[in-house]
């Protein structure tokens, strides 16, 4: 998982901190705690082998509701992804 190994968020033009201060630890939950399923050798193969050089985190720009379950919606996300999009995993 890319996320289990960022200690530190640093946005463009924010100075960079001192060699091993963390300036702020983000919280990643695994796939089992939120239900999902796991990769299979199948759902793998969808996925083109490439190597990340940077992540982009995407919002909808509408705030995400005290009453809404996130485990739930990315579950369905998932399931979405994989039963409408021909994809390996969540978008």
């Amino acid at each position: 998982m890319l996320a289990a190994g960022l200690s530190a968020v640093l946005l463009p033009g924010c100075a960079s901190p001192p060699v091993g201060q963390i300036v702020n630890v983000v919280p990643v939950t695994s796939v089992a705690q939120w239900g999902g399923s796991p990769l299979t050798p199948e759902l793998r193969a969808r996925a083109k082998a490439h190597v990340p050089t940077r992540v982009t985190l995407h919002h909808a720009g509408v705030p995400f509701g005290r009453e809404k379950d996130p485990a739930l919606h990315l579950r369905n996300l998932q399931k979405w992804s994989r039963e409408v999009r021909p994809w390996a995993d969540i978008p």
